[in-house]
């Protein structure tokens, strides 16, 4: 019922790690590219931990980490997880597609 959700950021110059001020997590139903504007509406993203506030990413070493509570989620559909900087409506500076299994 937890997937830890775990980004690193680096320089493409020098390698080094980034630390940007905030990443945020959004959820979103289906398998949906980046490429075009949708309305489909973000689900609310839930944590296990109380680490965790609200759909803030927190430090962790030289990256970021989110326990990602699945409970919400329908097994056996696609959903797009994307990370954004900023806040929850900021630009898009990765994806994954995900699919719960149980």
């Amino acid at each position: 019922n937890v997937v830890p959700i775990k980004v690193q950021l680096t320089n493409p110059c020098t390698g080094a790690a980034v630390i940007t001020p905030n990443l945020f997590i959004t959820i979103i139903q289906g398998n949906v590219s980046d490429d075009t504007i949708d309305d489909t509406p973000n689900l609310v993203a839930e944590s296990v931990s109380n680490a965790d506030s609200g759909a803030q990413m927190r430090l962790n070493g030289s990256g970021y980490i989110y326990n990602f509570s699945t409970k919400q989620l329908k097994v056996g559909i696609d959903y797009t997880i994307r990370i954004r900087a900023g806040d929850t409506g900021g630009p898009i500076i990765a994806r994954a597609l995900f699919q719960p299994k149980k």
